[in-house]
């Protein structure tokens, strides 16, 4: 398997790059994400979880483990990751299973399972 926590510096690094191109388009995709994943009704770290749940089922890597560090970062416990990675896997099937295998690689990178 690749290696997960290099993917998403990665990632991350090539999506900062683009963005700095365009700060106009930027400002206002910070200013949602910031507003949308503060705490509210939801506490932030269970947003984030619901995020990576949908990540998993669409398939976007890059968009899953930055969501799973993030709801980590906010607290969120591995037995809160387990049970979203299990919501995920049932409504997206087989096509979510290796999805969930990449965070769980990646937890493993991590050292934390």
């Amino acid at each position: 398997m690749e290696n997960h926590a290099r993917a998403l510096a990665d990632i991350t690094r090539l999506a900062r790059k683009f963005r700095d191109q365009l700060p106009d388009v930027n400002r206002p995709y910070n200013e949602l994400n910031a507003e949308v994943y503060r705490d509210g009704a939801l506490p932030a770290r269970h947003k984030r979880l619901i995020a990576m749940a949908v990540a998993v089922t669409h398939g976007c890597t890059g968009c899953m483990l930055f969501q799973v560090e993030e709801a980590l970062a906010q607290g969120a416990s591995l037995e809160e990751v387990y049970e979203t990675l299990a919501v995920a896997l049932g409504l997206g099937g087989s096509m979510a299973s290796s999805k969930t295998a990449q965070v769980m690689a990646y937890l493993e990178e991590k050292g934390l399972v």
